[in-house]
């Protein structure tokens, strides 16, 4: 994964380019230029005719040529065009390109912010305005659309960490559970892995996110004081402000982004008033139903939070509430035993174009003890390209 940016909250947010060099779109098919339909998705991803939606067909990465870039383009800005209901999803395809689209939001009211009050008053109202109107924009939904595909990145991720083999199969399962219900994007349950520090479920997870090919926004839970990136900041306080979800939304303009809480069990509140079990503010924000209607406090507004794909990390399950557990698939994950250790010690060096002598020596160094985790692997692996890579003088 990109190196990504840190903010001053020490919140990462990463953000694909909406439109890359490699096209996610065929090329339209001048012989068959039929107009652009929508198709309306169901609420509850019933079963849904594919003869009506068109065969949405494996995300393409080869690159095109400029003419075709030029209609995939053209094409991208007549689905953002488009102005769906709100709270069900629509497949908007013109010949061979297909796209999901939603609205999240309602325009804010054109009385709805007032102009009196102090200047935090004032200052309050342009911000939410502004950003509820980028908010109210057509977004998409996007990632894999076909079994193909998820099968694909769950085989790429096993190749990589064949002893995380649970939770990889509980994000394939989940995924497609919802295609079998009718979405034609990457949906999840909200996921919850447990384990200790050092076992690679940060590291898979970032791998995942690269191959779903979707925008993420990264919390670390153990950096934040406060629940106010999950959660926007009240209005009433002078400190008030949007939530990091919110603005990675308004960033991405994808619906379906991935969110990653990183170390849960470390998240504090130690703002006034706050919560002593402050997992509990995610709560609202994972269930399907609650989260359709979400009413954010910095917006004074509903918007709908649920079709965002949420992966929690945590070392200790005791101190994350039980009713965020509840609303979870919680999926238990161990160290590497020597086998998977020495399949992953392997495939790192190659991948790394190391010399080959240095997988048995990291193999010994962990017999011995002095490598015991994936991320002390991983900073002997580190040092050993960058020594690799240095240059030599005479």
């Amino acid at each position: 994964m990109t190196n990504p940016k840190k903010t001053n909250s020490k919140i990462t947010r990463i953000h694909p380019e909406l439109f890359p060099e490699e096209k996610l779109f065929a090329p339209h098919d001048k012989e068959n230029d039929n107009p652009p339909d929508i198709v309306q998705a169901d609420d509850e991803f019933e079963e849904v005719d594919e003869s009506d939606l068109g065969p949405p067909g494996p995300i393409r990465r080869e690159v095109v040529s400029t003419n075709e870039s030029k209609r995939a383009d053209i094409f991208m800005f007549e689905v953002m065009a488009q102005t769906p209901p709100r709270g069900k999803p629509r497949l908007y395809r013109d010949g061979t390109n297909n796209a999901a689209i939603i609205q999240l939001c309602a325009e804010p009211e054109k009385h709805g912010f007032g102009t009196g009050g102090d200047s935090h008053e004032r200052r309050h109202a342009r911000e939410a305005r502004e950003l509820q109107y980028r908010l109210a924009e057509t977004f998409t939904l996007g990632g894999p659309s076909t079994r193909h595909g998820i099968d694909e990145i769950a085989a790429t991720l096993f190749e990589r960490a064949p002893h995380l083999a649970a939770a990889i199969e509980a994000l394939r399962e989940s995924a497609l559970l919802a295609m079998s219900r009718g979405a034609f994007w990457l949906q999840s349950v909200p996921i919850l892995i447990v384990g200790e520090p050092g076992c690679g479920k940060s590291d898979l997870i970032e791998r995942y996110a690269k191959l779903a090919n979707l925008p993420v926004l990264y919390l670390d839970a153990s950096s934040l004081t406060t629940t106010t990136a999950l959660i926007s900041a009240d209005s009433v306080f002078s400190s008030s402000r949007p939530s990091e979800l919110l603005r990675a939304l308004a960033d991405s303009r994808v619906a379906n982004l991935l969110v990653i809480v990183d170390e849960l069990d470390k998240l504090r509140d130690v703002s006034r008033g706050g919560s002593d079990t402050p997992t509990e503010a995610l709560i609202g924000l994972l269930s399907k139903a609650s989260a359709s209607r979400h009413m954010d406090s910095f917006l004074q507004a509903e918007i709908d939070l649920s079709h965002l794909n949420w992966i929690l990390l945590a070392n200790d399950i005791s101190r994350i509430a039980a009713p965020l557990r509840d609303r979870c698939k919680i999926i238990r994950v161990e160290q590497p035993d020597a086998d998977a250790m020495a399949q992953i010690v392997a495939k790192e060096v190659v991948t790394r174009g190391l010399e080959p002598e240095l997988a048995a020596a990291l193999f010994e160094a962990y017999e011995a003890g002095r490598i015991r985790s994936l991320r002390k692997l991983h900073k002997a692996l580190d040092a050993a390209a960058a020594t690799k890579s240095r240059p030599r003088f005479n």
